[in-house]
């Protein structure tokens, strides 16, 4: 999983630089579960060179933001371009998801 980290002192903001597959999303879920667990910031995903998403990718973005919500954090998704943004709208997801 090739991807980017820009860290502040509040989040790290994880920059994809490949598309997402069910292959890779199951390694990304393992790198930001370990982020979780080792440290206490909040988690921002940049989804600004990904294309498409599709429901197993939705899905596991969900996981995500429930493991961080449990953690009293926040997992957002920013930068998607308008075809992911519609279909996370479409999902209903927005308001967990996006980060506005």
């Amino acid at each position: 999983m090739d991807y980017t980290v820009k860290e502040n002192e509040t989040s790290c903001v994880y920059i994809l630089n490949e598309q997402l597959n069910p292959r890779k999303l199951k390694e990304f879920i393992e790198v930001l579960n370990n982020f979780l667990q080792n440290d206490t910031r909040d988690a921002i995903l940049d989804l600004s060179s990904i294309e498409i998403v599709d429901s197993t990718i939705l899905a596991g973005f969900m996981s995500l933001y429930n493991n961080f919500n449990e953690q009293n954090r926040s997992f957002k998704i920013t930068n998607p371009n308008p075809a992911i943004r519609r279909i996370i709208e479409i999902a209903s997801l927005e308001v967990f998801l996006l980060e506005e």
